[in-house]
């Protein structure tokens, strides 16, 4: 240990002794160990989020899509039989 004095030996020890129990406080509480590790599982879910985000337009495109197509299909195949009631 390279600091001067009895008292800052001991404080360096507090210090350090501080640091892990926070280190283990975050690990359990949060799972991660570091503030650097934390904002990468961070930034890992808000990518995830992105990506479910995405995932989600895209379906409710397609179900547009398909509600559109099947109004379509159900108008053309009730036109002939209102034709033939009229008749």
């Amino acid at each position: 240990m390279h600091v001067r004095g009895h008292q800052n030996a001991n404080k360096r020890i507090l210090i350090q002794a501080a640091t892990y129990n926070l280190a283990l406080l975050m690990r359990l509480l949060l799972g991660s160990g570091t503030p650097k590790g934390l904002a990468s599982r961070l930034a890992t879910a808000f990518g995830h989020a992105m990506g479910l985000d995405r995932l989600t337009h895209a379906l409710a495109k397609q179900l547009e899509a398909i509600v559109v197509t099947l109004t379509c299909l159900k108008t053309l195949f009730r036109e002939p039989a209102a034709a033939s009631l009229a008749a």
